[in-house]
Parts: C-alpha cells; sequence; structure tokens
C-alpha cells in the first residue's frame, strides 16, 4: 500500500500521528544501505556487542523461535484461547527477545556500549512541527516526566502481545513489562509499578481520577459526530442503560465523571467532553483516549444529521483498490447497503452499512465511503477512510 499510495495524508510536518509505516521502511532501509539482512545487521551492530543470543526478529511465519511465549485471548465463556498473527512485518515490530536481554538492550541506554554519546542523544532528540510546536516524540522514544521525574518510554502492541518499556534515568531506574494476553494496558499497569519502585522519589503526587458522577440524561449525546480533519466518524450509541462511543475499530461503553464528561471504561487517563448548550442535545464531542499520548490531537468532532440515501442498488458492485490490492462486494441485503465477501484478516468490517452525513456517504467498522460518480451519475467509486488512512481509492469493477 505504502508504495502505490495516491497521496498524503497531511503536509509533512503539519501535524503528529504515530506511524508503524515509518519504522518498516526504516527497516528496509538498513537492509539496503548495508546489504544485509535485518536479523544480521542487528545481530552484528547490537545483539552481539550486547550480548543479546536469543534476540531475533521473525521475517517468515514459520520461523521458529525459541522458548517462545504463544499470544492468548480470554473466552467470553471463561479460559483462552490462542491470539497470534502470521504477518510477516518488521521494524516496526516482529522482535523476539527475553527480559534478561531487554535489561541488556536498556544498559546500553546508560553505559553508550552501542553508538557511544552521540548516538544516544540523536535517539533522545525530541522532534518538532512546521509551526513550531514541540513534541515529546524522538528517536522511537517518547521523552517526558510522570510525577515530576524524567522519563524515557515506549510500548506497543500486536495480535496477542503487549508491551512497554520506561525508563527513569535520574533515578536509574526502568521498567519493562512483557504481556502476552489481550485486553491488559500495560501503561497504567508499568506506572503502578514505577509509583511502588519509586514510592516517596517523585515531586508530584499520584493523579487521582474523579469518581463516577451523574450526567445530563444519556439521550441527549446519542448521535453521531464526524471530525473533517481525520474523516472520522464517531456512533455514540445508548445500549443497557449507558452510553457506548464507537471509534474507529474500539467499542467503548462510557463511565460518567459528571454533567457531560465522561470516561472509557479501564482507560482511566481517559476523557470524553461533549458541547452542551441548554437542553438542546449535544453539539460536540471532544475524545482523548490516552492522556500520555501528548503529541497526538484529541479528536474533535461535531454532531451530523445523516443523510437518506435515495436508490441504494445504484451502489451495489464490486470495486477494486489498487493501493490495498483487494476488491470489496457491496449489495443490498434486507433494504442495507452492506460489505459482503470480504477477507476477516484481523478486523471484522463485513456487514451492513449506516448513512452518514451526505446521500453518497455510508460509514461502519469499514470506515467512511464517500461514493464519487461518472458523467451519467452512476457510482464510479468511492475514498475509504478509517483511522489514519485516509482517502483510499476503490474504482467500481464493470458497469452499474
Amino acid at each position: 500500500m505504502t508504495f502505490r499510495q495516491r497521496k498524503l495524508d497531511f503536509t509533512p510536518g503539519s501535524r503528529f500521528f504515530y506511524s508503524n509505516t515509518g519504522y518498516i521502511l526504516l527497516a528496509l532501509i538498513a537492509e539496503r544501505v548495508s546489504g544485509m539482512s535485518l536479523n544480521a545487521f542487528t545481530r552484528q551492530r547490537i545483539f552481539e556487542p550486547l550480548g543479546m543470543p536469543q534476540s531475533v526478529y521473525r521475517t517468515q511465519p514459520d520461523m521458529p523461535i525459541g522458548n517462545r511465549a504463544l499470544g492468548y485471548a480470554p473466552k467470553r465463556t471463561g479460559g483462552f484461547v490462542v491470539s497470534m498473527s502470521d504477518w510477516v512485518q518488521y521494524g516496526d515490530g516482529g522482535l523476539h527477545t527475553s527480559l534478561e536481554e531487554m535489561h541488556r538492550w536498556d544498559e546500553s541506554f546508560y553505559s553508550g556500549a552501542v553508538g557511544g554519546p552521540a548516538f544516544l542523544t540523536e535517539m533522545h532528540r525530541t522532534g518538532k512541527l512546521n509551526d513550531g510546536t514541540a513534541l515529546i516524540y524522538a528517536r522511537g522514544l517518547e521523552v517526558d516526566r510522570y510525577r515530576g521525574l524524567r522519563q524515557v518510554r515506549h510500548g506497543g502492541d500486536s495480535v496477542g502481545y503487549h508491551a512497554n518499556l520506561l525508563r527513569f534515568p535520574d533515578q536509574r531506574t526502568s521498567i519493562a513489562l512483557f504481556c502476552n494476553v489481550e485486553e491488559i494496558d500495560q501503561y497504567t499497569l508499568a506506572d503502578l509499578v514505577a509509583d511502588i519502585v519509586l514510592e516517596g522519589r517523585f515531586p508530584q503526587p499520584k493523579r487521582v481520577d474523579p469518581p463516577p458522577a451523574p450526567s445530563l440524561p444519556i439521550g441527549r449525546f446519542v448521535g453521531d459526530y464526524f471530525d473533517s480533519s481525520i474523516d472520522e466518524v464517531l456512533a455514540v450509541t445508548e445500549e443497557d442503560g449507558g452510553l457506548v462511543l464507537r471509534y474507529v475499530h474500539l467499542t467503548l461503553p462510557l463511565i460518567s465523571l459528571g454533567p457531560t464528561t465522561f470516561m472509557a471504561k479501564d482507560i482511566p487517563s481517559s476523557r470524553i467532553e461533549f458541547a452542551v448548550r441548554g437542553n438542546s442535545p449535544a453539539r460536540a464531542v471532544r475524545v482523548k483516549l490516552y492522556a500520555n499520548e501528548a503529541d497526538e490531537a484529541p479528536v474533535q468532532a461535531r454532531r451530523v444529521t445523516n443523510a437518506v440515501p435515495v436508490g441504494l442498488h445504484r451502489f451495489a458492485g464490486t470495486y477494486h483498490s489498487r493501493e490495498l490490492g483487494v476488491s470489496w462486494k457491496l449489495a443490498v441485503i434486507d433494504e442495507q447497503l452492506t460489505l459482503v465477501e470480504t477477507p476477516q484478516i484481523v478486523l471484522p468490517i463485513s456487514g451492513p452499512l449506516r448513512p452518514a452525513m451526505t446521500r453518497s456517504s455510508f460509514h461502519s467498522a469499514a470506515g467512511l465511503l464517500r461514493f464519487t460518480y461518472d458523467a451519467a451519475g452512476h457510482a464510479s467509486g468511492f475514498d475509504l477512510s478509517f483511522n489514519r488512512m485516509q482517502g483510499i481509492r476503490f474504482d467500481r469493477v464493470g458497469r452499474p
């Protein structure tokens, strides 16, 4: 997709979005410049000098990994099932290591054993936007403060796996969490460990989240909201007497913290704030899921009234995306435009499409689809936006 992408999502340097793709490209650059595979390169330059013989990148789906911990997901009925991906991608992840060897890697940030002082300085150099806004994101590290202490950190997620590494350099204390089960918040857990290990050394108290408190009648918040800067529709629904926020692939039950403020269940640092005037329904919503993601702007979405589409059958057909290399089939089923016959690689995206802001736009778990028309007025294709991917083109296959 990166090679075939038609356009940029935004002007470089105008905003910050974390991107795994950048690290995948960086791995390719390392291989091409060195003339070595990533495993050979990192073995020679990093793992052998630091005494990390077990650390290796999984570059093939059937590649054997010694002492590998499988990834799991909890079952609704109790117990667990194996939850893992056969994706072959590395650079942004794919590294298999142990806590003992991660400790040796962490120590190199104190000793400079790999790269020396110049490398350490560059790794910690934070970015800056075109308008001068300072970022906490550096070279694969986030540099900020926790309860007044300087910290360096980074975490990540994959199917069945979650990890986080915190380093408090002035206290020469690091905390690493490796988790091989889904539905776990490694970031909050790491902070809780830091609270215990560094108790009495923080100059600032731990932030206390407000207790639950009654909200305005929740019916005033129900509806669809649209953030034009990221082409994203947020749906707020009432389910089982409470509010639920659907945002990209997330389904988040909300807990009321006051008249117009909520937090997402199991994400204590999250804040969902509705803008309300008088007795009218909420006109906008502001969403910030993770307080420590300081560089990423909060979602600012305004309430929209969904249009009633006319002639759903004119949108039915098969559409192909050269950028993604996939074809999607749309059909009218039970008087709803429906996405069918789509491979469910990771996220379940097939199913009915809901009308969106205009008569030619729809949204669902697949994202926001904006249809375009040819000179004869027939649907010629659509532009798809989902999460950080915007304007992915699908063209109709054959005549309508």
